[in-house]
């Protein structure tokens, strides 16, 4: 049960960016599928579903869904770590796909609680 996105544009921007960690369309490397990694890789994806699952969707929680484009807007989502030395590389935003993607989430969950400001050019 996904949510009702706003359009093609914003869901596709998700699933590059988002749902390895936030979706159970989880598709890992074949290193990150072995011991010790894999604990870490399991970990971290177990702590993004419970966070927010696209998969899973509840229109009842929705301030995960503004949470998180608040922080795709701030830059911690996704994680520089996840894109470090290029092997999610494709999960790493440009500026104007990163306002896109927040603009895209404003629009699927409401506007992102807190924010005042927007961190990116234009």
């Amino acid at each position: 049960a996904e949510p009702n996105w706003d359009t093609p544009r914003t869901r596709q921007l998700a699933v590059t960016a988002c749902f390895n960690c936030h979706s159970n369309q989880t598709h890992v490397l074949w290193f990150e599928r072995i011991a010790p990694v894999s604990w870490w890789i399991d970990h971290h994806v177990e702590d993004g579903r419970a966070a927010l699952n696209f998969s899973e969707y509840d229109p009842n929680h929705h301030r995960s869904g503004q949470r998180i484009a608040h922080e795709v807007q701030q830059g911690s989502m996704p994680p520089g770590y996840y894109t470090w030395l290029g092997l999610h590389s494709s999960a790493k935003l440009s500026s104007a796909d990163r306002a896109a993607l927040v603009q895209g989430l404003e629009a699927t969950f409401g506007p992102a609680v807190g924010v005042t400001e927007r961190k990116f050019g234009g």
